[in-house]
């Protein structure tokens, strides 16, 4: 539950975008461990699909417990704190397309998830997930958070946007004002109940979802007026086509993480990832300059994904200086704009009067995976090896 909440610990948010199959959550997930707890993962589409979780495991969970041999232990739904499927056990049901719940529209579970969040849903606000994420941002315990599944221009402008702001505050005040909804665009309740029952129909499971869905709507602590010291913002700017910068790491800078698979790997996109099949496939050099290239060799030996690293760690220690958590030797001084290279971080560290612990810890990783390794660490592709071998 997101309470009144004055300081904001997140300050670097990244969306990683990609076609179905490109290792966009392996990736981030990579990231992530690297940095140890000073970096988590969410998604724009969590309270969608916590939204559809509470009410299948309302609805249907003796039923789904048999068919799919679950656990009696349920998790807790962050969103609504209500009981829910584990994640791993939501996941193994929803993608079980044949599998379809017992209601007289006859859907599966991702045709559930794909018919409210884009019939209904989006048909409502165009910038509902960014709103319920900026409400979870405010509450994060993180300096940085990565958004695992950005498929819209304003998915990636709500981040590139916020990365923008200089300062906690302003980027505290970015948050507040995209997480409200203006009087003049917020849905009615009947609203909200009649575009359920005419997608879904006039049943126990539509019910419920429209009230799990008004209750995110009529949030009392994220109605307009709900922080009265917070100027609103113009939220147009979310919708404006989201410009590319086609150089990798400033896209990164910007938050943007676009991963492009191998293309000797051959998987079904999955169809929520056409968007990103169409940004790839239409501006002219993305995919050359500006992508992660994820060649399925092991992640560490990728020259992009050490970069990666540098760069948040280097991020990471301006954060905890300006916090007055790393405190530096006199007359050295560490910003954003300094060379993104372990060296000359490593350099800066090494005199300081006092390092936080989560920072060294980062850096004591980076250490054992890349100046503690052999020189015989190859970047070649083993299936290239394969192809190579003498007939």
């Amino acid at each position: 539950m997101i309470n009144k909440i004055d300081e904001l610990k997140t300050t670097y948010l990244c969306s990683a975008g990609g076609v179905g199959g490109a290792g966009k959550d392996f990736t981030i997930g990579k990231i992530v461990s690297f940095l140890d707890d000073i970096a988590s993962t969410d998604k724009n589409a969590t309270t969608l699909k916590d939204i559809v979780n509470v009410a299948i495991y309302e609805l249907y969970y003796s039923t789904l417990k048999e068919k799919f041999n679950l656990s009696d232990s349920p998790s807790v739904s962050g969103s609504f704190t209500k009981p829910i499927f584990s994640e791993n056990e939501f996941e193994d049901i929803k993608n079980d397309n044949s599998y379809k719940l017992p209601f007289d529209k006859n859907l599966s579970v991702r045709e559930v998830l794909q018919t409210l969040g884009t019939d209904v849903i989006r048909n409502i606000s165009t910038d509902f997930h960014v709103k319920m994420l900026s409400r979870r941002i405010i509450a994060s315990e993180v300096p940085f958070v990565f958004i695992t599944d950005a498929r819209f221009d304003n998915e990636y402008n709500f981040v590139k946007d916020f990365n923008s702001k200089n300062t906690p505050s302003e980027k505290m005040d970015y948050l507040r004002s995209i997480s409200v909804f203006e009087e003049d665009t917020l849905p009615s309740r009947q609203q909200i109940r009649d575009d359920l029952t005419a997608s879904l129909g006039d049943n126990d499971l539509s019910n419920i979802l429209a009230t799990l869905l008004i209750d995110c709507f009529y949030d009392e602590k994220f109605l307009v007026n709900s922080y009265t010291h917070t100027q609103q913002m113009d939220n147009d700017s979310l919708q404006k086509s989201h410009v590319y910068s086609h150089d990798f790491l400033t896209e990164l800078k910007d938050g943007a993480l676009f991963v492009l698979r191998d293309s000797t790997r051959d998987v079904p996109n999955h169809s929520s990832e056409k968007h990103n099949n169409d940004i790839i496939a239409s501006i002219p050099g993305l995919p050359q300059h500006s992508v992660f290239h994820n060649e399925f060799t092991p992640i560490e030996d990728n020259p992009q994904f050490k970069t990666i690293i540098e760069y948040l760690m280097t991020k990471a220690a301006n954060n905890y200086y300006l916090s007055g958590e790393l405190i530096l030797a006199d007359d050295i001084v560490i910003s954003d704009s300094m060379p993104n290279t372990f060296s000359s971080l490593s350099k800066i560290i090494s005199t300081a009067k006092l390092v936080p612990s989560k920072l060294k810890e980062v850096i004591s990783n980076y250490h054992t995976q890349y100046e503690a390794k052999l020189p015989t660490t190859t970047n070649k592709n083993p299936r290239q090896d394969e192809k190579n071998k003498p007939k």
